[in-house]
């Protein structure tokens, strides 16, 4: 879901952040929060939760935030 990476972007302490998907195989469709109320495909063939891709988002941006301040010499 493009949302899910725009977040990323928009969130990323880097002035350049690249999100891909569908790299070294996949575990399903990753839905928005919102994706999951509105259903459709995606949302049924997805094995996770509605709240999964704010606790996948939060994730990558501690990951970020510490290699941020890593390159930084924090």
């Amino acid at each position: 879901f493009a949302e899910i990476g725009a977040e990323l972007k928009r969130r990323s302490p880097f002035a350049v952040t690249l999100v891909s998907g569908y790299t070294n195989g996949a575990m399903g469709y990753l839905p928005t929060e919102s994706a999951h109320r509105e259903g459709g495909y995606e949302v049924g063939a997805s094995p996770f939760a509605p709240k999964a891709d704010a606790v996948f988002v939060e994730g990558c941006l501690r990951l970020l935030r510490r290699a941020h301040d890593r390159v930084a010499g924090n």
